[in-house]
């Protein structure tokens, strides 16, 4: 597992490293640079004022006596020290300040770098009318300077990085204690604690991922509640058909005669059928929770529409109802075909069951300018103003129910559906029309065609 802490310390341990590393090199060539430049120029200095100050032209013994200090010396290591050689004009040595070192007269002039003796010299050559004057230094005197003021400069710069890295290491540990905080504060829960953590005490940057995990507890703490209330709803709406379903059976186990038993048998399985339904209904209103049943995908409206019709006609015909389908293709939306086919299935059903016997229902689909419509009209007694919200609860029953066996979930499950689906349902009465018109409209999709 990645530590945060760890990768913050090696990252900007390491840069600061790098860093210091680029700047001493960078100081360290700067320095010899403007140290080659100044000793360049203070060998042309002293050229300089040998060329006034001794006559190349005189006889070799009237000559400048040589620094008696440095006469006998074999090797240049201070870095202020240089060769100094004069010739005159028929080639004698007028003046040398180390008469023990045979360097050669050279044939360049101005600055230049030779070797001698495996050594590297920077050389001066300057020649007039009476004569050369040659002043010369070993490069490695100069270096010996450069280095020992290096390391002056590099010495800070190096002792910074435990420093500063010390620092570093201060100052990561402080600023993600807020995320130690959180992180214990996330652990001190129970599972039943939902309550959203506090975003005041939290640094900016942290604040983006503690929103969202505070909208998913918000979103979990729905859910749970939702969950709690149809557990209870529908342990209490179990309740009735199973104790129904017992005294059913108790009846059938007293029955007598065959008749009675003909009808208790009846009667049981009615009370099954019931049961039945509404646990498949409980099940469905799950299943409709779940992420998969709100993948959504474009689909045509008809090609779901038209096999739930056919699927329910010999339903329709066992009460002689007249079933009609007018509709346009085709017609693309968003949604999921298997949630939606729930919606148009309930909607046909409760169609089907509570219009009267040999009346009729016409199911339409259209389009408007910014929407699909599904509109189911149905020959049922009309739903009075007063329930025409309330038949989308879950368990409700109103009185237009007539006794019909019904679970009360059928419609509570299509409103869900449709607002998955962005969607709107409204329960409206035509004058020209007996009974109810379930309209149903959904986005359409922009741009799709067939």
């Amino acid at each position: 597992m990645k530590s945060i802490r760890r990768y913050l310390l090696l990252s900007l341990i390491l840069a600061l490293s790098v860093g210091t590393l680029l700047v001493a090199l960078f100081l360290y060539k700067k320095s010899a640079q403007e140290i080659n430049e100044l000793y360049d120029s203070n060998m042309k200095a002293l050229a300089a004022v040998i060329s006034t100050q001794l006559d190349i032209s005189a006889p070799k013994n009237s000559s400048i006596v040589p620094d008696h200090n440095h006469a006998h010396q074999q090797a240049i290591v201070e870095e202020e020290e240089f060769l100094i050689q004069v010739w005159n004009k028929t080639g004698e040595v007028v003046y040398t300040t180390h008469p023990l070192i045979k360097f050669p007269r050279q044939t360049n002039r101005e600055f230049f770098t030779i070797y001698y003796e495996q050594q590297k010299w920077r050389v001066l050559a300057l020649e007039s009318e009476q004569g050369l004057i040659q002043v010369a230094q070993p490069q490695e005197a100069r270096h010996l300077y450069i280095w020992s003021l290096a390391k002056g400069l590099l010495l800070p710069l190096l002792l910074q990085i435990p420093l500063i890295g010390l620092f570093i290491w201060f100052a990561v540990g402080r600023s993600l204690k807020p995320l130690d905080r959180i992180s214990k504060a996330i652990q001190s829960r129970s599972a039943s604690s939902l309550e959203p953590l506090d975003l005041d005490v939290t640094p900016i940057e942290v604040q983006p991922v503690i929103s969202e995990l505070n909208n998913l507890l918000t979103r979990l703490e729905n859910a749970i509640a939702l969950q709690r209330h149809f557990t209870a709803n529908a342990a209490h709406e179990l309740r009735t058909p199973l104790a129904a379903l017992q005294l059913q059976i108790d009846v059938l186990a007293r029955c007598k005669t065959e008749q009675e038993r003909i009808d208790a048998v009846s009667t049981l399985q009615k009370g099954i059928a019931r049961a039945s339904m509404l646990v498949a209904q409980l099940l469905t209103l799950a299943r409709l929770g779940s992420e998969n049943a709100k993948q959504q995908t474009v689909i045509e409206l008809n090609q779901i529409v038209k096999p739930v019709l056919e699927d329910h006609l010999d339903q329709a015909a066992a009460k002689n109802i007249d079933v009609g389908f007018y509709g346009t293709e085709p017609l693309y939306l968003n949604g999921n075909a298997e949630a939606l086919g729930i919606v148009v299935r309930n909607l046909i059903d409760n169609a089907i069951r509570y219009s009267a016997v040999g009346s009729k229902i016409d199911v339409m689909t259209y389009a408007t300018d910014a929407s699909v419509v599904i509109e189911v009209q149905d020959g049922a007694e009309r739903i009075p103003e007063a329930e025409k919200q309330k038949i989308f609860e879950r368990f409700y029953r109103g009185a237009h129910s007539n006794g019909m066996s019904g679970s009360g979930l059928g419609l509570a499950i299509v409103k869900d559906v449709i607002a998955q689906h962005q969607g709107i349902i409204k329960v409206s009465s035509r004058k020209d029309f007996p009974g109810n018109v379930f309209a149903v409209s959904f986005p359409i999709c922009v741009g799709y065609s067939a």
